[in-house]
């Protein structure tokens, strides 16, 4: 993910082996030589059955006077060849990697996301870094790991470094500090059992900057290294958190490690058309709009134009054409056509491009006006430009308000917040009132004022909620289960049991439903794997079980084609399908996404899913038909987590990945947005006492907010 290709640490290793098999042998009493030391931690890393150690990584990358910094805490355990556990313990960056022999489970905390494959033949295989390409030399890979494999790799020697030894916290290490041209590597092994406490890296590389250089500093940590000694074999199984959700891009490292919002961009530089450079942070207190094309494709030149035309929406604005392929004198004619607003560059190395990771043409970055980007948007949609625009305006609008001094803790517009009551809840449902699962198995009863009624305690291991009116008493039963989880366990309002079921593998999502119209609820529950739709009274009866949808992520009630309701269930990545009350297939309905979840809406199916690496939200009708579609962003960071229909008015909102909340009417028109500090945001509309409506949204970092929405959001 850095603009540079290097074999630096290729050469290291080099180096390092060339001083094994090249110095002389120390005398007896003297400090070893380099070639000793290196050779006893070869054997012992090349040769141990099992390893345990706590790992601390940290990288800082400078560039045209500013700095980020990366930083991870692991607790490692490996047993020889394939079974490993890289916990994560700290930093936002980062991933768990478990590896039983025969599974591997890959867990990023930052966007609660987990994938399962197959195990690797060997631990080298996922926590060795790639030599040849520093930019592939992620948080969750290891230099000290090189040292497990063979060294006749590393041939072509240079100079070699005497060893010294220090006194560090009571213990003897051996120290080997290398300089070669642009960079300085420092090794520090403990001298009684030749274990590595530390490798230190500082390195200076060519790139596409302001300074036209970038300085690294990467450092490995390790305590308590123990070798060979019996691990508990718990150690290499993993089980996700209920809150995580299942994606299958958890080993692109440029989709999930690295989130593009907030990553600084300003010490960027660009070849113009004219011949001079300039900087992105030429055009600080400025938005810039980084639009990457390819000038002779249709595509590109169509987005190009589609922009042009919201020129007047793009207030202070500076608009970069960045060509990736393709003559001069096409983008060129291409700025031309569209009136000279755009500024153009070359970018075709591509060192920018690869920087941000995106690989689609054409593609747009808001950058906002300290040089941080806003959103990535990958590929083309025609409602991309209009998106952009509103983005745009939101960004500026801030601005002002901050310029004037008033005190701005979140991004709203067309929506104002009313309280907050700050609880780390997991998912919040409402019906006359907010009920939320919160911390150490309570369910909580929330009024219009923000005030908690009642709690009551339920079982600490459910995490999702649904509710169940009970016919004629104006009471509920509460639905409690737990994404990918077992079972399903019906609590009555005192936290009475009224029915735990077991439904294996595991359960992804559940809705309670009137199917046979004659006031009693059931629960339609979507099963992963192969194990399909099952409808289940609410005394256990089993009403139907269909397998005829697989690994169901969403499902629903919809009115569609007789008395009776249907039932609409989304798989993941496959399509939306309608099924009788009795559990019979009506109709098969594709959507041109990989399908995450599926709502009906007013006559109507609303989706979402990805496309292109975006995360796409559509309203379609029974046949597929498009009616509307919004492009809300890179999909690993803009993804829809929840949706509610408002009770009594067309329109609806949406709850991101990214801790946005979106408003929109019938037609896709964005009446509200706000930008909070959460993740994974849920949403619910909820009639309080005298008839008024409000949006209440909750994560687990910003707890339950509740909004009026004005809807003055209109683009």
């Amino acid at each position: 993910m850095f603009p540079y290709k290097l074999k630096h640490f290729k050469y290291l290793l080099t180096v390092f082996a060339f001083i094994i098999f090249s110095v002389p042998a120390s005398t007896e009493g003297s400090t070893p030589s380099s070639s000793e030391i290196l050779q006893k931690v070869f054997e012992k890393y090349s040769g141990f059955e099992t390893y345990s150690s706590y790992a601390r990584i940290m990288r800082t990358i400078r560039s045209a006077g500013a700095e980020n910094r990366f930083a991870s805490e692991y607790k490692i355990d490996i047993q020889h060849p394939n079974k490993f556990s890289l916990l994560h313990l700290d930093g936002v960056f980062g991933r768990t990697i478990v590896s039983d022999g025969k599974n591997m489970w890959v867990y990023v905390p930052y966007f609660e996301q987990y994938s399962i494959i197959g195990a690797p033949d060997s631990f080298e295989e996922v926590l060795v870094p790639d030599l040849d390409s520093y930019s592939d030399f992620t948080i969750q890979q290891f230099a000290l790991f090189a040292f497990a494999s063979s060294p006749e790799n590393f041939i072509d020697t240079s100079s070699a470094y005497p060893a010294r030894t220090e006194e560090i916290d009571g213990k003897v290490y051996y120290i080997i500090d290398m300089r070669e041209n642009n960079y300085k590597v420092s090794i520090v092994v403990e001298k009684d059992t030749f274990s590595i406490k530390k490798i230190e890296l500082n390195m200076t590389v060519s790139a596409n900057t302001d300074s036209g250089q970038v300085d690294m500093h990467y450092v490995e940590i390790y305590d308590n290294a123990v070798f060979d000694s019996k691990i508990d074999p718990m150690v290499f199984s993993f089980s996700p958190p209920d809150s995580a959700r299942v994606s299958d891009n958890l080993l692109r490292p440029e989709e999930s490690v690295f989130p593009l919002t907030g990553r600084y961009m300003g010490g960027y530089s660009f070849a113009a058309l004219d011949g001079r450079r300039f900087s992105l942070s030429d055009f600080k207190g400025r938005i810039v709009i980084l639009i990457f094309v390819r000038p002779e494709e249709d595509e590109s030149r169509t987005f190009v134009k589609e922009i042009a035309r919201e020129y007047g929406k793009l207030k202070d604005t500076e608009l970069i054409l960045v060509s990736r392929t393709g003559t001069e004198e096409e983008l060129e004619k291409l700025i031309e056509d569209t009136g000279n607003i755009f500024t153009g560059a070359l970018d075709k190395q591509p060192y920018v491009l690869d920087s941000i990771g995106l690989r689609r043409f054409p593609s747009a970055v808001t950058v906002g006006l300290q040089g941080e980007i806003q959103q990535a948007y990958s590929g083309y949609f025609d409602s991309l430009s209009s998106i952009i625009a509103e983005e745009t305006a939101l960004i500026t609008e801030g601005a002002a308000l901050i310029s004037a001094g008033m005190v701005q803790p979140a991004k709203f517009k067309g929506m104002l917040p009313q309280w907050n009551l700050p609880l780390n809840v997991s998912d919040i449902k409402t019906n006359e009132k907010i009920y939320a699962i919160g911390p150490g198995g309570n369910l909580y009863s929330i009024n219009s004022r923000g005030e908690i009624e009642e709690s009551i305690n339920i079982p600490s291991d459910y995490s999702r909620l649904e509710l169940m009116p009970l016919k004629d008493k104006g009471e509920m039963n509460f639905i409690l289960y737990s994404h990918a989880g077992s079972s399903v366990h019906i609590v009555d309002e005192k936290a009475k049991t009224v029915s735990v079921f077991s439904y294996p593998p595991s359960v992804n999502t559940v809705k309670s439903a009137d199917l046979t119209a004659d006031g009693s609820f059931e629960m339609i529950l979507g099963l992963a794997g192969l194990k399909g739709l099952k409808a289940v009274s609410g005394d256990g009866t089993v009403i139907f079980t269909s397998t005829r949808i697989h690994n169901v992520v969403s499902v629903d009630v919809i009115e569609y084609g007789g008395d009776s309701p249907g039932i609409l269930a989304a798989s993941a990545g496959g399509p939306v399908m309608i099924f009788t009350p009795f559990g019979e297939l009506e109709k098969v309905i594709k959507t041109g996404i990989v399908t995450s979840f599926a709502r009906p809406l007013n006559g109507s199916i609303l989706v979402s899913g990805t496309s292109r690496e975006n995360e796409v939200l559509k309203l379609i009708d029974f046949d597929g038909n498009i009616k509307w579609e919004l492009i809300l962003g890179y999909s690993e960071i803009a993804a829809v987590t929840s949706s509610s229909k408002h009770p009594f008015d067309a329109i609806f909102s949406c709850g991101t990945r990214d801790g946005r909340i979106l408003v929109f009417d019938m037609e896709g028109n964005i009446l509200a947005r706000g930008e909070t500090d959460g993740a994974d945001m849920k949403t619910q509309w909820i009639v309080f006492e005298e008839a008024h409506t409000y949006l209440a949204a909750s994560s687990r970092k910003t707890g339950i907010t509740s909004y009026i929405v004005t809807g003055s959001a209109d683009r």
